[in-house]
């Protein structure tokens, strides 16, 4: 019961009964096709990403683990769920499916946010395809996932640019101080084998 002045509904009872009605899914649905296990499964990737964002927004609180360590193993839970979800979606409707680039789409963004901008890269570019295929170029999603992977090519770009940038100003150095450069090195390791 409430206290006087509180919510009737907040973050942790509608996280609470999100989950009972996963739960309550899973059982209903266990010896339904591959296809409608998956929706399932799905949804449990997607519940356990929400919690994730809800701790991080400091919606919800955990008395057990450090707040940080929790996010990112609700994360981990949310992007295995969201592979086997496009494992079963992949074997069961086809690669290219509306429901298979669903989980497409979630795997490249826990790549991105566990383990960097570049890591869900190939994924991104596989979403792209994808809903070019099936929804064509001027679809509000196929945009969206278009402005992202050029996003992150950019950056990749960007990026490269800035490392070649600083080892050409570090040539010079290397000269004034009678050093050989980076690709005067390179080029005898061309020629004679490893150094």
């Amino acid at each position: 019961e409430p206290g006087p002045g509180q919510p009737l509904w907040g973050p942790q009872q509608a996280y609470n009964a999100a989950l009972q009605a996963l739960r309550q899914s899973e059982e209903l649905r266990r010896d339904s096709s591959v296809a409608t296990q998956a929706e399932t499964v799905f949804a449990k990737g997607v519940l356990c990403f929400c919690k994730a964002e809800a701790l991080l927004a400091g919606h919800l609180r955990s008395l057990r683990m450090e707040p940080a360590a929790l996010v990112e193993r609700k994360r981990l839970q949310a992007l295995e769920a969201f592979q086997s979800a496009y494992q079963m979606w992949a074997s069961s409707l086809g690669e290219c499916h509306l429901e298979t680039v669903k989980a497409v789409t979630m795997i490249a963004r826990l790549l991105h946010m566990l383990e960097g901008p570049q890591a869900g890269l190939a994924w991104y570019r596989k979403e792209l395809l994808i809903r070019e295929q099936l929804q064509g170029e001027t679809h509000p999603r196929t945009q969206q996932a278009r402005r992202m992977y050029t996003k992150l090519l950019d950056d990749k770009l960007q990026a490269t640019m800035r490392e070649s940038a600083s080892c050409r100003r570090i040539d010079p150095i290397r000269t004034e101080l009678g050093l050989r450069s980076e690709a005067d090195l390179d080029e005898d390791e061309a020629r004679d084998g490893p150094r």
